[in-house]
């Protein structure tokens, strides 16, 4: 079975090294999510999560924020190793289902992983 926690070292803290990720990494657009990826020369995947105040109040940012890290938990093996993943939310991405919100990561996960491949 696999493990389903979210450790600090399979998480993005610094601003640091989201500026880097902003700055060299590769993009991938959806309608309501922006991802951004770059290789960290590490063992495993880190991923955070970034939501402006035009997607909602604290508590919209937050229930989105848990959203996209639940499905982390869920989707580890989707995220490739060595790579550092930045999700940026767009405003409106609160309005979808959670089912359309799921698939919606997946799509631009796959994108850019796919991206990655070619590089």
């Amino acid at each position: 079975m696999v493990e389903q926690k979210y450790p600090k070292k399979e998480r993005l803290r610094s601003r640091k090294d989201f500026i880097e990720i902003f700055n060299k990494g590769n993009k991938t657009y959806s309608s309501h999510l922006i991802l951004f990826c770059k290789g960290n020369g590490g063992e495993c995947a880190r991923v955070g999560i970034t939501a402006s105040r035009k997607v909602g109040t604290a508590v919209v940012r937050n229930r989105v924020k848990r959203l996209i890290r639940e499905f982390y938990r869920q989707h580890k093996s989707c995220f490739a190793a060595g790579y550092d993943y930045s999700i940026v939310v767009r405003a409106g991405f609160i309005r979808l289902s959670r089912v359309v919100a799921d698939k919606q990561l997946a799509d631009i996960l796959r994108k850019g992983n796919r991206r990655l491949n070619q590089c």
